[in-house]
């Protein structure tokens, strides 16, 4: 029943974050969208509470400092960095939580496609990224490394908790390769919407998987 209303109140701030950033007013985004995140850190919080384990600790690590990255990023002058940091170590969070209880590789062929789409992913980013090319070729690197360890995490146990964790860690990256062609690219300027509606599904699934 927490896990429910807590759900239940996620969506609704984040509903409103996203209103508020596209019709205003915008001081309620600055409210809501940190709100979101505490909303569904807590949702972890309570389920790691009946059951501790380091997939859910590192999963509440994750998720704190995806709020400090979101934080950073809506400050005035955008700390693209210390956002870009926080998130980065997020993603190393949700690493080593789907590798916990699992081997290190079961087929090596499941890295290629996420090669695949790191090398394009780098093809289209890196030329724009600037000063930011090393930070964002990590940043890249990282959140790969976390969609390929949550498949492995699904294959290898196969249960819900796992199944939930991948189709996250796959919205993540639709949401972060819509980031990177709005921010960094810019020719996905209308894409803050659905940046932000997977962003939230992302982080709401791991959660869930806890």
């Amino acid at each position: 029943m927490t896990t429910i209303i807590l759900s239940a109140l996620a969506f609704t701030s984040g509903a409103v974050h996203i209103y508020a950033g596209q019709k205003g007013p915008r001081r309620y985004a600055y409210v809501f969208k940190p709100l979101t995140m505490v909303l569904l850190l807590l949702i972890a919080v309570f389920a790691t509470r009946e059951n501790t384990s380091l997939y859910g600790l590192a999963i509440i690590a994750g998720i704190a400092f995806s709020l400090v990255g979101d934080v950073a990023l809506m400050l005035p002058k955008k700390r693209i960095m210390i956002g870009m940091g926080a998130f980065l170590v997020a993603h190393v969070a949700y690493i080593v939580s789907f590798s916990s209880g699992t081997s290190a590789i079961s087929n090596v062929w499941l890295l290629l496609p996420f090669l695949v789409y790191a090398l394009i992913m780098g093809w289209t980013v890196l030329p724009h990224a600037g000063k930011l090319k090393l930070p964002v070729g990590i940043y890249e690197i990282a959140i790969m490394v976390m969609a390929w360890r949550a498949l492995e995490r699904m294959l290898q146990m196969g249960n819900t908790g796992a199944t939930l964790a991948l189709a996250g860690a796959v919205l993540f990256v639709i949401s972060d390769s819509l980031w990177a062609c709005n921010f960094i690219v810019k020719r996905c300027k209308k894409a803050q919407v659905l940046i932000l509606i997977t962003y939230y599904l992302a982080q709401w699934l791991i959660v869930l998987s806890v």
